[in-house]
């Protein structure tokens, strides 16, 4: 399976890279929530992890197969939930805060091209918590097989969430240690 990135797509994965604020992971919500100027990333990054966690670690086959639905297991004693995702086109909530901060009047790209997909993945407390990304239509399927590869193998990601939720500009997520993909 390959990937290719279109002009207006950059695919973010900031994973392990420490910020200046040693900002803690945290899950993301199930909609749109703008950071309020008075709690710092942190504050805020900790109320999202505490609702938002799905596991911590790999269990043992009784106990995931207790907790969850369906389980992925590499040993009977290294098991965790199966992957999860769901694709959909862009709420009216989501086009409304992403316009004037992730997306712009001018962008080649209609906000009917974008879909937004959650999903399970790792982060590097072990942990597995949900992630939103938004992408364009086109790769949206092809991206979220690469999240379910990574979730497979364990690979940690600090967090993914919409960028219209650090700001307008990209600095705040890159400081955020946040992984994105479309800002236009």
């Amino acid at each position: 399976m390959g990937f290719s990135l279109c002009p207006l797509l950059i695919l973010s994965l900031n994973v392990f890279m420490p910020s200046n604020n040693d900002v803690t992971n945290d899950a993301d919500t199930e909609e749109v929530i703008r950071i309020p100027p008075k709690k710092n990333v942190q504050e805020v990054q900790s109320e999202y992890h505490q609702q938002n966690s799905i596991s911590v670690g790999l269990i043992d086959k009784i106990s995931c197969s207790q907790k969850f639905k369906d389980c992925h297991c590499r040993s009977p004693k290294a098991c965790f939930p199966k992957f999860q995702s769901f694709t959909q086109a862009l709420s009216d909530t989501n086009r409304s805060s992403m316009k004037g901060s992730s997306w712009m009047e001018g962008c080649p790209t209609s906000l009917d091209t974008i879909q937004s997909i959650r999903f399970l993945h790792w982060n590097e407390k072990e942990e597995v918590v949900w992630g939103e990304i938004r992408v364009h239509t086109d790769i949206a399927k092809e991206v979220e097989e690469i999240f379910e590869e990574l979730y497979i193998g364990l690979y940690p990601i600090h967090q993914v969430r919409p960028p219209e939720e650090y700001g307008v500009g990209t600095l705040d997520n890159y400081e955020a240690n946040n992984s994105f993909a479309f800002h236009c």
